[in-house]
Protein backbone atom coordinates (compact mmCIF):
# COMPACT_ATOMS: atom_id res chain seq x y z
CA UNK A 1 0.00 0.00 0.00
CA UNK A 2 0.61 3.66 -0.59
CA UNK A 3 -0.37 6.55 0.88
CA UNK A 4 0.28 10.08 -0.74
CA UNK A 5 -0.72 13.40 -0.24
CA UNK A 6 -4.51 14.13 -1.31
CA UNK A 7 -3.20 16.35 -4.44
CA UNK A 8 -0.25 14.18 -5.11
CA UNK A 9 -0.97 11.04 -7.42
CA UNK A 10 1.95 8.55 -7.10
CA UNK A 11 3.73 7.53 -10.80
CA UNK A 12 1.60 5.73 -12.95
CA UNK A 13 -1.35 5.40 -10.81
CA UNK A 14 -4.79 5.64 -11.66
CA UNK A 15 -8.47 5.84 -9.70
CA UNK A 16 -9.15 2.40 -8.94
CA UNK A 17 -12.70 1.17 -9.81
CA UNK A 18 -14.55 -0.66 -7.30
CA UNK A 19 -17.86 -2.96 -8.07
CA UNK A 20 -21.26 -2.11 -6.37
CA UNK A 21 -21.55 -3.64 -2.83
CA UNK A 22 -17.86 -3.74 -2.35
CA UNK A 23 -17.51 -2.50 1.29
CA UNK A 24 -13.26 -3.29 1.80
CA UNK A 25 -12.24 -0.16 1.93
CA UNK A 26 -14.09 3.22 2.03
CA UNK A 27 -13.34 3.98 -1.62
CA UNK A 28 -17.15 6.30 -1.81
CA UNK A 29 -15.56 8.60 0.45
CA UNK A 30 -11.48 8.51 -0.11
CA UNK A 31 -10.73 7.03 -3.42
CA UNK A 32 -7.99 4.21 -3.82
CA UNK A 33 -5.50 4.50 -6.45
CA UNK A 34 -3.47 1.42 -8.09
CA UNK A 35 -0.38 1.09 -9.75
CA UNK A 36 -0.21 -1.59 -11.89
CA UNK A 37 2.36 -3.82 -12.08
CA UNK A 38 1.80 -4.54 -16.06
CA UNK A 39 2.01 -1.43 -17.20
CA UNK A 40 2.44 -0.34 -21.11
CA UNK A 41 5.77 0.70 -20.82
CA UNK A 42 8.29 -2.76 -20.03
CA UNK A 43 10.32 0.50 -18.70
CA UNK A 44 8.57 2.15 -16.17
CA UNK A 45 10.57 2.51 -13.12
CA UNK A 46 7.54 2.45 -11.14
CA UNK A 47 6.83 -1.28 -12.28
CA UNK A 48 10.10 -2.42 -12.28
CA UNK A 49 10.32 -1.91 -8.24
CA UNK A 50 6.80 -3.36 -7.71
CA UNK A 51 8.43 -6.39 -9.72
CA UNK A 52 11.49 -6.13 -7.58
CA UNK A 53 9.32 -5.94 -4.45
CA UNK A 54 7.44 -8.72 -5.41
CA UNK A 55 9.97 -11.27 -6.06
CA UNK A 56 11.55 -10.03 -2.89
CA UNK A 57 7.88 -10.78 -0.78
CA UNK A 58 7.94 -14.45 -2.42
CA UNK A 59 11.12 -15.38 -0.80
CA UNK A 60 9.91 -14.55 2.51
CA UNK A 61 6.10 -15.87 2.15
CA UNK A 62 8.13 -19.39 1.18
CA UNK A 63 10.00 -18.58 4.07
CA UNK A 64 6.60 -18.33 6.49
CA UNK A 65 5.19 -21.57 5.33
CA UNK A 66 8.13 -23.88 4.31
CA UNK A 67 6.57 -26.99 4.40
CA UNK A 68 3.44 -25.96 2.29
CA UNK A 69 3.40 -26.46 -1.02
CA UNK A 70 2.33 -23.26 -2.72
CA UNK A 71 1.77 -20.99 -5.80
CA UNK A 72 1.04 -17.39 -6.27
CA UNK A 73 -2.15 -16.59 -7.47
CA UNK A 74 -2.67 -13.13 -7.72
CA UNK A 75 -0.39 -10.07 -7.88
CA UNK A 76 -2.29 -6.74 -9.13
CA UNK A 77 -0.02 -3.39 -8.06
CA UNK A 78 0.16 -1.35 -5.51
CA UNK A 79 -2.83 0.26 -4.19
CA UNK A 80 -2.80 4.02 -2.93
CA UNK A 81 -4.95 5.42 0.35
CA UNK A 82 -4.83 8.56 1.09
CA UNK A 83 -5.61 10.95 4.17
CA UNK A 84 -9.10 9.43 5.84
CA UNK A 85 -8.93 6.27 3.54
CA UNK A 86 -10.04 2.74 6.11
CA UNK A 87 -9.54 -0.65 5.06
CA UNK A 88 -12.23 -2.88 6.87
CA UNK A 89 -11.90 -6.09 7.93
CA UNK A 90 -12.59 -8.48 5.41
CA UNK A 91 -11.41 -11.91 3.79
CA UNK A 92 -10.05 -12.84 0.49
CA UNK A 93 -11.55 -16.23 0.41
CA UNK A 94 -10.11 -19.62 0.35
CA UNK A 95 -8.38 -19.44 -2.91
CA UNK A 96 -5.85 -17.24 -1.36
CA UNK A 97 -5.21 -18.44 2.50
CA UNK A 98 -2.15 -15.49 2.95
CA UNK A 99 -1.74 -12.12 1.87
CA UNK A 100 1.39 -9.66 2.40
CA UNK A 101 0.99 -6.17 3.07
CA UNK A 102 3.75 -3.87 2.33
CA UNK A 103 3.58 0.00 2.94
CA UNK A 104 5.91 1.15 -0.18
CA UNK A 105 5.85 4.91 0.45
CA UNK A 106 4.57 7.32 3.11
CA UNK A 107 5.03 10.59 3.53
CA UNK A 108 7.62 12.08 6.37
CA UNK A 109 6.19 13.10 9.24
CA UNK A 110 2.63 11.44 8.96
CA UNK A 111 1.32 9.15 11.91
CA UNK A 112 1.55 5.99 11.48
CA UNK A 113 -1.40 4.33 9.97
CA UNK A 114 -1.89 0.64 12.34
CA UNK A 115 -2.92 -2.60 10.34
CA UNK A 116 -4.01 -5.27 12.15
CA UNK A 117 -4.54 -8.94 10.98
CA UNK A 118 -6.79 -11.34 12.22
CA UNK A 119 -6.57 -15.30 11.84
CA UNK A 120 -10.30 -17.60 12.01
CA UNK A 121 -11.03 -17.56 15.44
CA UNK A 122 -10.58 -13.74 15.51
CA UNK A 123 -7.04 -13.92 17.39
CA UNK A 124 -4.82 -10.95 16.57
Amino acid sequence: RTRTSPKKKAAGERREPWPPGAVATNHWAAPTGMVDLRPEGADDPVAAALRRTVGHLRGLVRSWIPTMKWRPTLVYGARTYRPGSVVYPHVHGEEYPLCAVVCVDADPGAPAWPLEMYDRRDGA
